[in-house]
């Protein structure tokens, strides 16, 4: 997964090159009908850019995503 901040600073979970990194995806609905789904989220990424004004971990918590197609 990845994070884009508002400062367009990029953050990560590839939690092999950043030991702490992680993430879910659940996926609670799904039509292969209409091709759409929905589902919950959350993760925590580490900072990509190597600068002290930014921290290195952001938590993203209750994310959603609904009827998205696929």
């Amino acid at each position: 997964m990845r994070y884009t901040d508002p400062n367009f600073n990029y953050y990560n979970t590839e939690s092999w090159k950043h030991a702490g990194a992680s993430g879910t995806l659940t996926i609670t609905a799904i039509s292969t009908v209409t091709r759409r789904m929905s589902g919950t989220f959350s993760f925590v990424v580490i900072g990509t850019v190597t600068n002290p004004r930014f921290p290195d971990k952001r938590t993203i918590t209750n994310g959603t995503f609904t009827n998205v197609a696929f």
